[in-house]
């Protein structure tokens, strides 16, 4: 968030962000007065990122990653793939509570087909999240 306009606003807000190279972004701001706010949050971001500051336009280059950074990375991957299986089995207590609801107003097979139907989704959807989590640590892993 950049402090500009006398509000908070996002970078996409205030310019055009491309990449140039793997290491470097550019930062084209739309109103040349709103750039030192730009490089400000970004030095601040502790990114660790280096900004030079040309008029509008701003390049930042991104340092390589150190082990440091890739272990910070691959346990940031470990929290969001938690929360999404915290997510899901949320939703699979509310369905599961939704079929008990109705199962009053069903036979006991159907109510029992679509608590093992709600499983089957939870399990794919789960290891959908495992998957994706162990292909993201051996991406940030390797070097």
């Amino acid at each position: 968030k950049i402090k500009a306009y006398d509000s908070e606003v996002k970078i996409q807000e205030v310019g055009t962000v491309t990449a140039t190279d793997n290491t470097t972004l550019t930062v084209a701001c739309f109103d040349e007065s709103v750039a030192p706010a730009v490089e400000k949050a970004l030095r601040t971001s502790d990114l660790g990122y280096g900004v030079q500051v040309a008029g509008a336009l701003l390049r930042v280059t991104i340092p390589e990653l150190t082990k440091e950074k890739r272990q910070q990375y691959i346990k940031l991957s470990k929290d969001f793939a938690e929360k999404g299986r915290v997510a899901i089995r949320n939703v699979r207590q509310t369905a599961m509570k939704k079929v008990k609801s109705l199962s009053k107003q069903m036979s006991e097979d159907a109510a029992k087909g679509l608590q093992s139907e709600v499983e089957d989704m939870v399990k794919k959807n789960i290891g959908e999240i495992d998957k994706m989590s162990k292909s993201k640590e051996t991406e940030l892993s390797n070097v």
